[in-house]
Protein backbone atom coordinates (compact mmCIF):
# COMPACT_ATOMS: atom_id res chain seq x y z
CA UNK A 1 0.00 0.00 0.00
CA UNK A 2 2.65 2.25 0.68
CA UNK A 3 3.83 3.04 -2.93
CA UNK A 4 0.23 3.49 -3.43
CA UNK A 5 -0.06 6.12 -0.74
CA UNK A 6 3.53 7.80 -2.45
CA UNK A 7 2.28 8.57 -5.68
CA UNK A 8 -1.21 10.11 -4.54
CA UNK A 9 0.98 12.70 -2.23
CA UNK A 10 3.30 13.14 -4.83
CA UNK A 11 0.40 14.27 -7.25
CA UNK A 12 -2.17 15.80 -4.92
CA UNK A 13 -0.96 19.51 -6.05
CA UNK A 14 -2.20 18.90 -9.97
CA UNK A 15 -5.99 18.58 -8.92
CA UNK A 16 -7.11 21.00 -5.83
CA UNK A 17 -10.81 19.78 -6.48
CA UNK A 18 -9.68 16.19 -5.49
CA UNK A 19 -9.55 15.79 -1.61
CA UNK A 20 -6.90 13.41 -0.34
CA UNK A 21 -7.43 10.08 0.25
CA UNK A 22 -9.25 9.26 3.90
CA UNK A 23 -6.51 8.49 6.24
CA UNK A 24 -8.26 5.46 7.67
CA UNK A 25 -7.81 3.95 4.17
CA UNK A 26 -4.80 3.51 4.39
CA UNK A 27 -4.79 1.31 7.89
CA UNK A 28 -7.81 -1.18 6.27
CA UNK A 29 -5.26 -3.75 5.49
CA UNK A 30 -4.81 -6.23 8.11
CA UNK A 31 -1.75 -6.72 10.10
CA UNK A 32 -0.02 -10.01 11.15
CA UNK A 33 -1.67 -9.11 14.41
CA UNK A 34 -5.17 -9.62 13.12
CA UNK A 35 -5.14 -12.76 11.67
CA UNK A 36 -4.57 -14.08 15.23
CA UNK A 37 -6.68 -11.64 16.50
CA UNK A 38 -10.14 -11.59 14.70
CA UNK A 39 -12.38 -13.65 12.49
CA UNK A 40 -10.76 -14.87 9.08
CA UNK A 41 -14.22 -13.50 7.42
CA UNK A 42 -13.48 -10.43 8.79
CA UNK A 43 -10.08 -10.23 7.96
CA UNK A 44 -10.15 -11.15 4.46
CA UNK A 45 -12.98 -8.49 4.53
CA UNK A 46 -10.58 -5.52 5.52
CA UNK A 47 -8.52 -7.07 2.87
CA UNK A 48 -10.65 -6.71 0.55
CA UNK A 49 -11.35 -3.21 1.81
CA UNK A 50 -8.18 -2.59 1.18
CA UNK A 51 -7.91 -3.94 -2.54
CA UNK A 52 -10.38 -0.93 -3.29
CA UNK A 53 -8.20 1.41 -1.97
CA UNK A 54 -5.38 0.43 -4.18
CA UNK A 55 -7.76 0.58 -7.38
CA UNK A 56 -9.61 3.73 -6.31
CA UNK A 57 -5.57 5.25 -5.93
CA UNK A 58 -5.02 4.30 -9.50
CA UNK A 59 -7.86 5.47 -10.73
CA UNK A 60 -7.22 8.95 -9.02
CA UNK A 61 -4.15 8.90 -9.79
CA UNK A 62 -4.52 8.48 -13.63
CA UNK A 63 -7.43 11.43 -13.14
CA UNK A 64 -5.03 13.77 -11.90
CA UNK A 65 -2.09 12.96 -14.57
CA UNK A 66 -4.51 13.43 -16.99
CA UNK A 67 -5.04 16.93 -16.32
CA UNK A 68 -1.28 17.81 -15.29
CA UNK A 69 -0.63 17.27 -19.22
CA UNK A 70 -2.25 20.62 -19.19
CA UNK A 71 1.31 21.80 -18.31
CA UNK A 72 3.20 20.03 -21.29
CA UNK A 73 4.07 21.73 -24.69
CA UNK A 74 2.74 19.41 -27.34
CA UNK A 75 0.09 19.20 -30.04
CA UNK A 76 -3.09 20.05 -29.15
CA UNK A 77 -4.58 16.74 -30.77
CA UNK A 78 -1.56 14.64 -29.04
CA UNK A 79 -2.93 16.45 -25.69
CA UNK A 80 -6.22 15.53 -26.16
CA UNK A 81 -5.24 11.55 -27.35
CA UNK A 82 -3.43 11.26 -24.03
CA UNK A 83 -5.74 13.02 -21.36
CA UNK A 84 -8.45 10.79 -23.26
CA UNK A 85 -6.61 7.79 -22.72
CA UNK A 86 -6.13 8.14 -19.13
CA UNK A 87 -9.67 9.29 -18.32
CA UNK A 88 -10.60 6.18 -19.73
CA UNK A 89 -8.40 4.08 -17.96
CA UNK A 90 -9.40 5.92 -14.82
CA UNK A 91 -12.86 5.86 -15.64
CA UNK A 92 -12.26 1.12 -15.60
CA UNK A 93 -10.33 1.69 -12.21
CA UNK A 94 -12.90 3.74 -10.47
CA UNK A 95 -16.12 1.39 -11.60
CA UNK A 96 -13.47 -1.36 -10.90
CA UNK A 97 -13.44 -0.01 -7.18
CA UNK A 98 -17.20 -0.02 -6.84
CA UNK A 99 -17.71 -3.58 -7.95
CA UNK A 100 -14.71 -4.33 -5.45
CA UNK A 101 -16.64 -2.75 -2.67
CA UNK A 102 -19.47 -5.30 -3.03
CA UNK A 103 -16.66 -8.14 -2.13
CA UNK A 104 -16.29 -6.05 1.68
CA UNK A 105 -19.97 -7.09 2.87
CA UNK A 106 -20.05 -10.52 0.45
CA UNK A 107 -17.17 -11.62 2.87
CA UNK A 108 -18.55 -9.81 6.19
CA UNK A 109 -22.36 -10.87 5.91
CA UNK A 110 -22.25 -13.95 3.43
CA UNK A 111 -18.57 -16.08 4.21
CA UNK A 112 -19.05 -18.48 6.85
CA UNK A 113 -15.85 -17.72 9.60
CA UNK A 114 -13.06 -20.42 8.41
CA UNK A 115 -9.82 -20.17 8.87
CA UNK A 116 -9.02 -21.54 5.28
CA UNK A 117 -9.87 -17.65 4.05
CA UNK A 118 -6.43 -16.53 5.40
CA UNK A 119 -3.94 -19.03 5.02
CA UNK A 120 -5.11 -20.41 1.85
CA UNK A 121 -4.63 -17.90 -0.84
CA UNK A 122 -7.02 -19.76 -3.54
CA UNK A 123 -9.25 -20.11 -0.91
CA UNK A 124 -9.57 -16.65 -0.89
CA UNK A 125 -9.11 -15.93 -4.12
CA UNK A 126 -12.62 -18.56 -5.30
CA UNK A 127 -14.73 -16.78 -2.40
CA UNK A 128 -13.66 -13.61 -3.63
CA UNK A 129 -15.14 -15.11 -7.77
CA UNK A 130 -17.95 -16.42 -6.57
CA UNK A 131 -19.31 -12.60 -5.25
CA UNK A 132 -21.61 -11.05 -8.09
CA UNK A 133 -24.17 -7.91 -7.28
CA UNK A 134 -27.09 -10.41 -7.94
CA UNK A 135 -26.59 -13.23 -5.44
CA UNK A 136 -24.87 -10.91 -2.59
CA UNK A 137 -28.40 -8.74 -2.76
CA UNK A 138 -30.20 -12.77 -2.53
CA UNK A 139 -28.18 -13.45 0.24
CA UNK A 140 -28.47 -10.25 2.23
CA UNK A 141 -31.80 -10.67 2.13
CA UNK A 142 -31.85 -13.92 3.44
CA UNK A 143 -29.77 -13.06 6.56
CA UNK A 144 -32.42 -10.01 7.17
CA UNK A 145 -29.62 -6.83 6.17
CA UNK A 146 -32.27 -4.84 4.61
CA UNK A 147 -30.13 -1.75 5.95
CA UNK A 148 -26.88 -2.85 3.71
CA UNK A 149 -29.50 -3.73 0.78
CA UNK A 150 -31.10 -0.03 0.91
CA UNK A 151 -28.02 1.44 0.77
CA UNK A 152 -26.50 -0.67 -1.86
CA UNK A 153 -29.41 0.09 -4.01
CA UNK A 154 -29.41 4.20 -3.73
CA UNK A 155 -26.18 4.18 -4.83
CA UNK A 156 -26.93 1.22 -7.87
CA UNK A 157 -30.03 3.45 -8.63
CA UNK A 158 -28.09 6.65 -9.03
CA UNK A 159 -29.03 7.98 -12.40
CA UNK A 160 -25.11 9.43 -12.37
CA UNK A 161 -23.44 6.55 -10.83
CA UNK A 162 -25.28 4.47 -13.69
CA UNK A 163 -24.43 6.54 -16.62
CA UNK A 164 -20.95 6.00 -15.79
CA UNK A 165 -21.46 2.06 -15.41
CA UNK A 166 -23.02 2.35 -18.83
CA UNK A 167 -19.42 4.14 -19.81
CA UNK A 168 -17.10 1.52 -17.89
CA UNK A 169 -19.81 -1.52 -20.06
CA UNK A 170 -19.65 0.36 -23.19
CA UNK A 171 -15.56 0.10 -23.10
CA UNK A 172 -15.72 -2.93 -21.74
CA UNK A 173 -17.65 -4.20 -24.88
CA UNK A 174 -16.80 -1.37 -27.75
CA UNK A 175 -13.16 -1.16 -26.83
CA UNK A 176 -12.51 2.59 -26.95
CA UNK A 177 -14.50 5.91 -27.47
CA UNK A 178 -14.04 8.33 -30.44
CA UNK A 179 -11.81 11.17 -28.72
CA UNK A 180 -13.34 14.33 -29.76
CA UNK A 181 -10.81 16.23 -31.54
CA UNK A 182 -8.91 13.57 -32.73
CA UNK A 183 -9.32 12.47 -36.03
CA UNK A 184 -12.89 11.98 -37.47
CA UNK A 185 -16.08 9.47 -36.31
CA UNK A 186 -18.33 10.03 -40.27
CA UNK A 187 -21.98 9.05 -38.85
CA UNK A 188 -22.87 8.83 -42.52
CA UNK A 189 -21.90 8.12 -45.81
CA UNK A 190 -20.38 10.51 -47.86
CA UNK A 191 -22.65 9.09 -51.26
CA UNK A 192 -26.14 9.74 -51.41
CA UNK A 193 -28.82 6.68 -52.40
CA UNK A 194 -31.97 8.13 -53.97
CA UNK A 195 -31.19 11.82 -52.17
CA UNK A 196 -30.29 10.22 -48.40
CA UNK A 197 -26.87 9.17 -47.37
CA UNK A 198 -26.75 5.84 -45.22
CA UNK A 199 -26.02 5.14 -41.77
CA UNK A 200 -22.38 4.32 -40.82
CA UNK A 201 -21.29 2.56 -37.80
CA UNK A 202 -19.63 4.98 -35.70
CA UNK A 203 -18.42 5.15 -32.05
CA UNK A 204 -19.55 7.03 -29.52
CA UNK A 205 -18.00 10.80 -28.33
CA UNK A 206 -15.64 10.93 -25.39
CA UNK A 207 -15.18 14.79 -24.45
CA UNK A 208 -12.01 15.38 -22.04
CA UNK A 209 -13.22 18.22 -20.86
CA UNK A 210 -16.58 16.53 -20.11
CA UNK A 211 -15.28 13.70 -18.53
CA UNK A 212 -12.75 15.25 -16.14
CA UNK A 213 -15.94 17.12 -14.29
CA UNK A 214 -17.71 13.86 -14.27
CA UNK A 215 -14.66 11.67 -12.69
CA UNK A 216 -14.13 14.67 -10.20
CA UNK A 217 -17.50 14.38 -9.26
CA UNK A 218 -17.15 10.27 -9.00
CA UNK A 219 -14.20 10.36 -6.95
CA UNK A 220 -15.68 12.57 -4.37
CA UNK A 221 -18.87 10.63 -4.09
CA UNK A 222 -17.25 7.65 -3.85
CA UNK A 223 -15.28 8.69 -0.52
CA UNK A 224 -18.43 8.82 0.65
CA UNK A 225 -19.72 6.08 -0.01
CA UNK A 226 -16.91 4.17 0.83
CA UNK A 227 -16.42 5.81 4.32
CA UNK A 228 -20.05 4.25 5.03
CA UNK A 229 -19.19 0.41 3.99
CA UNK A 230 -15.72 0.27 6.03
CA UNK A 231 -17.83 1.27 9.08
CA UNK A 232 -18.82 -2.80 8.39
CA UNK A 233 -15.74 -3.56 8.87
CA UNK A 234 -14.52 -1.31 11.83
CA UNK A 235 -12.64 -3.40 14.60
CA UNK A 236 -13.95 -3.63 18.04
CA UNK A 237 -13.05 -1.10 20.41
CA UNK A 238 -11.23 -3.04 23.08
CA UNK A 239 -9.15 -4.76 20.09
CA UNK A 240 -7.98 -1.42 19.06
CA UNK A 241 -6.72 -0.10 22.49
CA UNK A 242 -4.94 -2.84 23.32
CA UNK A 243 -3.03 -2.15 19.79
CA UNK A 244 -2.43 0.87 21.00
CA UNK A 245 -0.72 0.05 23.81
CA UNK A 246 -3.28 0.25 26.70
CA UNK A 247 -3.46 -1.07 30.68
CA UNK A 248 -2.34 -4.53 32.00
CA UNK A 249 -5.69 -5.56 32.39
CA UNK A 250 -6.79 -5.03 28.88
CA UNK A 251 -3.37 -7.08 27.74
CA UNK A 252 -4.19 -9.54 29.49
CA UNK A 253 -7.96 -9.99 28.34
CA UNK A 254 -6.70 -9.85 24.80
CA UNK A 255 -4.48 -12.76 25.80
CA UNK A 256 -7.14 -14.80 26.93
CA UNK A 257 -9.22 -14.18 23.63
CA UNK A 258 -6.05 -15.23 21.53
CA UNK A 259 -6.06 -17.82 23.36
CA UNK A 260 -9.68 -18.87 22.82
CA UNK A 261 -9.19 -18.05 18.97
CA UNK A 262 -6.27 -20.66 18.40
Amino acid sequence: MFIYRRLILVANYVEEKIGPVPEVWWKLEPSEFDYAAYEPNLVAARFKASDVVACFSLARLLLIESASLNNHVMRKDARIFYKASLLQSSLMHYISSWDLSWQVYWFKYIVRPNKKIVIMERYYDKLSSKCNYRDLKEKLEGKGQTSVIEYLQSYNKDEFWKSLRKSYNYIKHSGAYHMRGVGINPRKGIFSINGKRPFLISRHDFDVDEWTDKLIRYNNEFVSYFNNVIQEVSYDKAVMEFKSGSSNDETLEMIRKLKNYT
